[in-house]
């Protein structure tokens, strides 16, 4: 059963990258590390509304905290996947 799976390209893996792909993937990639980083440090250092009672505000600011951290370095990864990625022929 396997074998017949294997042999009829269900799960057969091809040594040759559609180029189209790959250079969609590296914009994608580029676009998602950019925005992840610019949202980690938006939540990171603009200090957020917690509570609005008439005349009386208070807003928190947290600073760095594990998800703005979390955040930042999956973005950093992806840039660096992105820019590392390269088109194949």
């Amino acid at each position: 059963m396997l074998r017949f799976i294997f042999q009829n390209g269900i799960f057969k893996t091809s040594t040759k990258q559609n180029p189209k792909f790959m250079k969609i993937l590296k914009i994608v990639l580029l676009i998602v590390g950019v925005v992840l980083i610019i949202f980690g440090l938006y939540n990171a250092f603009v200090p957020q509304q917690v509570l609005d009672i008439g005349p009386l505000e208070v807003n928190a600011k947290e600073g760095l905290s594990n998800q703005s951290l979390g955040m930042i370095g999956i973005g950093v990864l992806a840039l660096i996947a992105g820019a590392l990625l390269k088109n194949r022929r």
